[in-house]
């Protein structure tokens, strides 16, 4: 399948909460599967031999894992598929690193935690940074994308996932499409006033 990225809304508490408490995440990106916030978190772990031999039991699980109150328009998600790493490319100019605010899709604001939600942790940003990415996307549109596009580079670079010689302008026109989507999302959510965690899986 490879790797997938995706964006979801998030209220600036619940930030907070989730950098508080990482398993939260889980609660976010998995509401219906309450074991995997249990077992980030450590909770209900099985003993290892020596506590078996000796006895020991299983802890017992809550009834309930900890719930993330949503609000209205909170928790939208956009699916960018694979042309996350494109899109980094045009806005950066670089396979996994850039600038603020331009590299908010793979290394801009906070990780939450160490829990691994696929590749590695979620990260998030908060309302006034969504707020200042947003700002900047609206400044580009698809000639600014196609200007940095350049499949040589991008394959020299290694840019995710690999396709830019092979498909050319119908590479471009996968990212120019997601891109579009990306600012609206953005632009929605900065109008709302909601901060946005992104996740790669």
């Amino acid at each position: 399948m490879g790797m997938v990225l995706t964006l979801h809304t998030i209220r600036d508490e619940n930030i907070d909460r989730l950098h508080d408490d990482p398993p939260l995440v889980w609660r976010v990106l998995m509401p219906d599967m309450p074991e995997l916030y249990f077992e980030a978190a450590g909770i209900g772990r099985k003993p290892g031999l020596f506590g078996r031999l000796m006895g020991k039991k299983p802890e017992p699980l809550p009834d309930a894992p900890p719930e993330i109150d949503v609000s209205d328009g909170e928790g939208e998600e956009l699916y960018l598929d694979k042309s996350w790493g494109g899109i980094h490319y045009l806005l950066t100019g670089t396979a996994w690193e850039g600038e603020l605010p331009l590299n908010f899709l793979v290394c801009g604001g906070q990780p939450v935690g160490d829990v691994d939600v696929g590749f590695g942790p979620a990260h998030t940003l908060k309302s006034s940074e969504v707020k200042e990415v947003s700002a900047a996307l609206s400044a580009m549109d698809a000639a600014d994308l196609k200007s940095r596009f350049d499949p040589e580079a991008m394959m020299a670079a290694e840019v995710y996932p690999e396709i830019w010689e092979e498909e050319g302008e119908e590479a471009f026109d996968y990212c120019a499409e997601y891109f579009n989507d990306l600012k609206r999302f953005l632009e929605k959510a900065s109008r709302a006033g909601h901060g946005v965690m992104v996740h790669l899986a």
